[in-house]
């Protein structure tokens, strides 16, 4: 909870956090890491494990295949714009900022399977690899995923090792905000990440309205006209829904109201609302 109240402490001053409507899309020029080319071969191998022994040899097998696609002259060469979810996911950024070696592991599948991680520094690519499939792992334990869910090393390294098209990054979704007055529609649109926290701008037809931060699971969230009163509550996530967790935040207030926020969701997440 210290990490979510260190980004959400941005909340009690939203303007000098980031400009009213700068999204994505709106980040500042590129950096270094922005500039670098991934192979990205049109049918990579897929590497998964559900369990600490399978992430193990994942792990080995992913490495040696980065290692190969990488020297490989085959597979096309493309920018990170072209991969949107890693520059745009806390975890992807935490990838692309890392050196080698270092990995990128998702839930899978991505649709019922909420998880993603990015390695912490490692003596090699295959333990790289095989800490970012652990802690994935972990998150969906801790999420208590479906059993049939496992963990895929989607990067590694300068390599892709999932489908292009699967990097595919929403920056504004839809959102419903759920209390005592009913439910009131809204668009949830992902800021720039502030280190391991995502950061999300809720607004409507007039503007900027609210900002949550969400780090593991936990979530905080303020309204922009009461940034001193804070909401505090755990995220249930559902799955990836075009590069953005689909989730339920449920939120009590300073006295104990409570509200349900609802993040791209689809039909079939909030069935039981």
């Amino acid at each position: 909870m210290i990490r979510v109240m260190i980004a959400i402490g941005c909340v009690a001053m939203l303007t000098a956090c980031a400009a009213p409507g700068a999204g994505v899309g709106g980040l500042s020029g590129p950096s270094p890491a922005d500039l670098a080319r991934l192979a990205a071969p049109e049918a990579p191998p897929a590497y998964e494990a559900k369990t600490a022994a399978e992430a193990r040899l994942a792990g080995s097998r992913a490495a040696e295949a980065a290692v190969r696609i990488a020297a490989e002259p085959g597979p096309r060469r493309v920018e990170v714009a072209a991969a949107p979810w890693i520059r745009a996911s806390p975890e992807g950024a935490a990838f692309l900022a890392a050196a080698f070696p270092r990995a990128l592991a998702r839930g899978a599948p991505p649709a019922s399977c909420p998880a993603a991680a990015a390695s912490p520094p490692a003596p090699d690519a295959a333990t790289a690899a095989e800490a970012a499939l652990t802690a994935c792992l972990a998150q969906l334990e801790r999420r208590g995923a479906e059993p049939e869910c496992g963990c895929r090393v989607v990067a590694a390294d300068g390599a892709l090792l999932a489908p292009l098209e699967s990097f595919a990054f929403a920056p504004a979704v839809s959102a419903f905000l759920i209390g005592p007055e009913g439910a009131r529609r809204l668009v949830a649109e992902a800021l720039k990440p502030m280190g391991r926290a995502e950061i999300v701008s809720f607004r409507d037809l007039t503007g900027e309205k609210a900002r949550a931060a969400l780090v593991d699971e936990s979530a905080e969230f303020a309204f922009l006209d009461a940034p001193e009163a804070r909401w505090r509550g755990e995220r249930q996530p559902f799955g990836w829904r075009r590069g953005r967790l689909a989730e339920r935040l449920s939120l009590i207030g300073p006295a104990g109201e409570r509200l349900t926020l609802l993040i791209g969701v689809e039909a079939r997440d909030v069935s039981a609302e």
